[in-house]
């Protein structure tokens, strides 16, 4: 860091030992157990792990994933996303809630690939996730967002 010293005398030998490792008020580098060693205010101390270390420091953007919005299903019945633009992580997220409202594996039918929708309906004796064209008045599209995590 330019303009900062590493503090060898706090323990980089002993490292294991302290539970904060960064640059104190003073622009020193160091080992310390209080996180207000790094702030006179330590509310300003932003907490970080290794992984996070690289976006912080605005060497690296962060990986984003797509995942379902869970909050806003409350019943998976009669339930469909758009498939345009979606991820295979996404798609099997969604396939996951299926599958654990259902209580059991549940297979698609029809081709995903020249679908653009994937839909948990009522078909015949029970309940079906499948690829449609069209989807039924009573099918509620389903959003998905992305959510920031560090991979």
């Amino acid at each position: 860091m330019e303009g900062g010293t590493i503090i060898e005398d706090i323990g980089y030998d002993h490292r294991r030992y302290y539970d904060y490792f960064g640059v104190d008020y003073r622009l020193e580098t160091r080992f310390w157990n209080k996180v207000d060693a790094y702030s006179n205010v330590s509310t300003r101390v932003p907490e970080l792990t290794l992984d996070q270390l690289d976006e912080h420091l605005g060497l690296t953007t962060p990986a984003k994933k797509e995942t379902i919005v869970t909050n806003e299903i409350t019943d998976m019945k009669n339930t469909a996303i758009a498939l345009e633009g979606l991820d295979k992580e996404t798609v099997t997220a969604y396939v996951g809630l299926c599958e654990d409202y259902l209580g059991r594996s549940v297979i698609i039918k029809g081709n995903l690939q020249t679908m653009p929708y994937l839909a948990l309906s009522e078909i015949g004796n029970g309940l079906v996730l499948y690829a449609t064209n069209t989807l039924e008045s009573s099918t509620k599209l389903v959003t998905v967002e992305k959510k920031l995590c560090i991979q």
